[in-house]
C-alpha cells in the first residue's frame, strides 16, 4: 500500500546527512527516527524548519513523552508516532 501513496526519495543514517538530502531533494515528507547518533532528531526538525515550512515531519519514537511530543507540536506540520503502530505511520506520511 505505501508503494502506491508514496515514493521514497532519500535515506540516511544519521542527522547531518540527513540534512543534506533533504536540502538536495527536497521531500514533501521527512520521516525522523528520534535516536540519530549525531544530532538530535528535534534538532534536525529545527533546521529544516528554518529553511522549509511546508515540508511534513513525522518524528518515529518508541517514546512518546509529554515533553517530547509538545516540542513535535511547537514544530508545526509534524506528527509523533510510536514505533510499531504501521498504520498510523502511513497515515501520518500520507496526511
Amino acid at each position: 500500500m505505501l508503494a502506491e501513496t508514496c515514493d521514497v526519495v532519500g535515506a540516511a543514517g544519521d542527522g547531518t546527512s540527513a540534512l543534506s538530502a533533504i536540502a538536495a531533494l527536497k521531500p514533501d515528507v521527512v520521516v525522523l527516527d528520534i535516536m540519530l547518533p549525531d544530532i538530535s532528531a528535534l534538532e534536525v526538525g529545527r533546521i529544516i524548519r528554518q529553511h522549509d515550512q511546508r515540508v511534513r515531519l513525522v518524528f518515529y519514537s518508541a517514546h512518546g513523552g509529554e515533553e517530547f511530543r509538545h516540542a513535535v507540536e511547537r514544530l508545526g506540520r509534524s506528527a509523533l508516532v510510536l514505533k510499531g503502530r504501521l498504520t498510523e505511520l502511513l497515515a501520518a506520511v500520507t496526511g
